[in-house]
């Protein structure tokens, strides 16, 4: 009977511990997106496909909104610098 007190702890502690690690990770994304624009979706093969309580994984590819926030910066700048020249 203590050994499965022990595992029910142990799951309980591990099923908060993943839960806090998805909330980490979905307030990132919300972040990302927020400051770069929402990015293509890539699918992945990954543990979705095994767990059907995970219903999809996506990498995001956030090299063009990168640039893209890049070349805003800088034209930013550029703007800024032409209008104290004046």
């Amino acid at each position: 009977m203590p050994e499965l007190l022990f595992i029910g702890v142990i799951a309980f502690v591990l099923a908060l511990g993943i839960t806090r690690a998805v909330l980490v990770v979905h307030e990132d994304e919300k972040a990302i997106i927020s400051r770069l624009g929402r990015p293509e979706r890539v699918a992945e093969p990954g543990p979705h496909i095994l767990i059907p309580l995970i219903q999809s994984a996506h990498l995001y590819d956030i090299t063009d909104a990168m640039e893209r926030a890049r070349f805003e910066a800088a034209q930013s700048r550029l703007e800024q610098s032409f209008l104290e020249g004046q």
